[in-house]
């Protein structure tokens, strides 16, 4: 019996030993998966994040492929018609002052390169500063016609004829109102680009989804909120395209505001050009007010993807 009770407490001893041993290795058992768990969960998502950057770069070189594959055709057409234009000027012998070839153009361009630049920067200072303010008009325009009714009814009528006016008699007569200065040349240039903006802005806000509107209304939006949450929103398209459409107007009618009356500025500059039968100094001139438009388009194309881009990524967070 002492025998059998010395050993006792041994076996018990031993016995919490292996319980102890059991249970560490339990613990590190649970400890490696739930450093595995924790890793694979770390790997996945760095693939996930991986794989969304190659999507993403996927996506964008797709995107550029297109645009070159979509390009190049009438960029060939215009060196195929530049070409057939220099040997045809050649091959006739036509004189520099009736019609340029390419090469004089450039040639004449590139020696009065300092005045071009001088005369486009004008140029361009008065294209941004008209389609500002202008694009601003129409966008407040709109947003007045829209929420008053029956003043829309009465003054839309009214905005649409007064396009019917040429803007080479309105510029004259700007030109007796507010003299000489930047002025006149200013309202030229707004009042060309404001109609376009007023117009799409108008057309997107009345085109919101009427179901939406009608759970606004059920949910007790007032008119402000109802426009300021949904009809604004919603035109964004429209007034993108008002945008482009204005851009595309806004430096030519600065040229035509600067040959009214202007002493810098492109059109002033071909205004003097074509005096002089410097014929090729005039193509040049027509060649940078196309390449500011263009640009101006592009810039505004620009910040449309990044706008709407915006807003469908926040709609997708909401």
């Amino acid at each position: 019996m002492a025998g059998s009770g010395h050993r006792g407490p041994d076996r018990n001893e031993a016995d919490g030993r292996e319980a102890v041993r059991r249970d560490a290795a339990a613990d590190g058992a649970a400890s490696e998966r739930a450093g595995a768990a924790a890793d694979g969960a770390a790997s996945e998502r760095a693939g996930a994040a991986a794989n969304g950057a190659k999507s993403a770069r996927a996506r964008a070189g797709g995107r550029t492929r297109l645009r070159l594959k979509a390009a190049w055709p009438p960029l060939a057409v215009l060196a195929a018609l530049l070409l057939l234009w220099e040997a045809a000027v050649r091959l006739w012998g036509v004189e520099a002052w009736l019609m340029p070839s390419p090469g004089r153009i450039l040639a004449d361009a590139w020696e009065a390169r300092e005045r071009l630049a001088g005369h486009a920067g004008a140029t361009l200072s008065l294209t941004l500063l008209g389609f500002a303010g202008g694009s601003a008009a129409g966008f407040a325009l709109a947003a007045l016609l829209h929420l008053l009714p029956l003043v829309r009814a009465g003054v839309y009528p009214l905005l649409v004829l007064s396009q019917n006016v040429p803007i080479i008699a309105l510029g004259p007569l700007l030109v007796i109102w507010f003299g000489f200065g930047l002025l006149p040349k200013l309202l030229l240039v707004m009042l060309v680009c404001f109609f376009p903006v007023c117009v799409a802005m108008l057309g997107g806000l009345r085109g919101a989804d009427p179901a939406l509107e009608r759970y606004l209304r059920m949910i007790g939006a007032g008119r402000w909120r109802r426009f300021a949450s949904l009809e604004l929103p919603s035109s964004a398209p429209h007034l993108f395209s008002g945008l482009k459409l204005a851009a595309s107007y806004s430096v030519t009618s600065a040229v035509v505001a600067e040959w009214i009356g202007s002493d810098r500025g492109l059109g002033y500059f071909m205004l003097l050009s074509s005096k002089g039968f410097k014929t090729s100094l005039v193509f040049a001139g027509v060649a940078i007010v196309v390449a500011l438009s263009l640009l101006l388009v592009a810039a505004v194309a620009g910040a449309e993807r990044l706008a709407l881009r915006w807003r469908s990524e926040r709609g997708g967070a909401a």
